[in-house]
């Protein structure tokens, strides 16, 4: 494995249909009239009353919540699939390392810190992470100062807040998600995709392409003749998916 002599299936196609479901129902839920629930326990009766729209946007945050994991679980399989289009070095990377990373490991290895663009759109993808999807990863409770607690305000009662340390001060919310904040997520995602698609367009066209990523030294020179003779790999991409088919088919 960490000589190269690997193919690392490509499941690209098949996470990024998890993200577009997800990213669907987050931004057009399903509507949801006003509900009323009642029911005995040993303790006696209990009703509850929720409205519609209440109901609708906690579906849009669990929705919101989901589609987040899934966008970073394609994120990091395709930096990943990304290295032998770049500077893989088998005698120097630790691939088996390179996978277990975390998302931003796996960032800093593939896309660098040097260009300025880079540094904002991860900064700003760390913030979407640690608001939320990392309390729904370490069971509902905000990393930092506490989390969702309901606040003794003299007067008024006992307010839920969720309280976390993202930032240099502590940003208190009263509301679990609104369509800015859907909108917002989705718009930096939309910009990541670009940046990829713009940096390194040669790895990110073999990904979408859906075919396994080998690791050898005999693909990526495969690759870098390629880019040297045609300056794409349209060719190369074709020559494999043709080889695929033939494999599928079992047409020797």
């Amino acid at each position: 494995l960490n000589a190269g002599n690997v193919t690392v299936v490509n499941q690209h196609r098949q996470l990024r249909r998890a993200y577009g479901y997800f990213r669907e129902r987050a931004t057009t839920p399903d509507v949801v009239e006003d509900v009323r629930e009642s029911g005995t326990s040993e303790f006696g009766t209990w009703s509850s009353f929720l409205l519609g729209k209440n109901v609708m946007a906690l579906n849009a945050s669990h929705d919101l919540v989901a589609a987040i994991s899934a966008f970073l679980s394609s994120l990091e399989h395709d930096l990943v699939l990304a290295l032998p289009f770049l500077n893989f070095d088998p005698t120097a990377d630790d691939l088996t390392k390179i996978i277990g990373d975390r998302w931003a490991e796996k960032w800093r290895r593939v896309i660098g810190h040097s260009d300025p663009e880079a540094v904002r759109l991860r900064e700003r993808l760390a913030e979407v992470v640690e608001r939320w999807r990392n309390p729904y990863s370490h069971g509902g409770f905000e990393k930092g100062h506490g989390a969702t607690v309901y606040l003794h305000t003299p007067g008024i009662g006992a307010l839920p807040v969720g309280l976390s340390n993202i930032r240099d001060s502590p940003l208190f919310s009263y509301h679990s998600v609104s369509e800015t904040d859907i909108e917002g997520v989705f718009a930096l995602f939309d910009e990541i995709d670009t940046y990829l698609a713009k940096t390194v367009p040669h790895a990110m066209e073999w990904i979408a392409s859906g075919l396994d990523v080998r690791f050898d030294a005999e693909f990526m020179t495969q690759v870098a003749d390629c880019l040297e003779s045609e300056g794409d790999l349209e060719k190369l991409v074709d020559a494999h998916v043709y080889r695929q088919a033939m494999i599928d088919n079992m047409d020797y």
